[in-house]
């Protein structure tokens, strides 16, 4: 994900603090932002009116889903694992960093491809996918 995307969703999960922002990543890198409707302000849901809409507006064009951790979690929560899309990229935005998890796997696996780990190499080792 391009520095300045990133730079664009930590300042909105920053301006949304405490409540989770939503939104979907489009291929060309646009930003999707739309309403949170939880109740709850620690977690995230999309009406599915307004799934509805950006499936029929983007369709294959729909790279992934993202959402903030205000308080700065970085790895999925329980809820963000069952009810993660299947096949589409997936992001947590934290007040510092933009984070993307694999979700098609079981345990979620961080995507660490573009960044070296302290050895200097990149991840390649991936868990089992799981079962839908």
């Amino acid at each position: 994900m391009p520095v300045d995307v990133q730079a664009r969703l930590i300042a909105s999960a920053r301006d949304h603090a405490p409540r989770e922002v939503v939104g979907y990543v489009v291929a060309s890198w646009d930003l999707v932002f739309v309403p949170n409707v939880a109740e709850d302000p620690d977690l995230f849901e999309v009406s599915d009116e307004v799934q509805v809409q950006v499936y029929t507006e983007y369709g294959t064009r729909l790279a992934g889903i993202f959402h903030s951790h205000p308080a700065g979690r970085r790895t999925p929560s329980n809820s963000d694992i069952e009810y993660a899309p299947y096949g589409l990229r997936y992001w947590i935005i934290t007040p510092t960093e933009v984070i993307e998890w694999d979700m098609d796997y079981d345990p979620p696996i961080e995507r660490t491809w573009n960044r070296p780990d302290s050895t200097g190499l990149v991840a390649s080792a991936a868990p089992d996918r799981r079962e839908d």
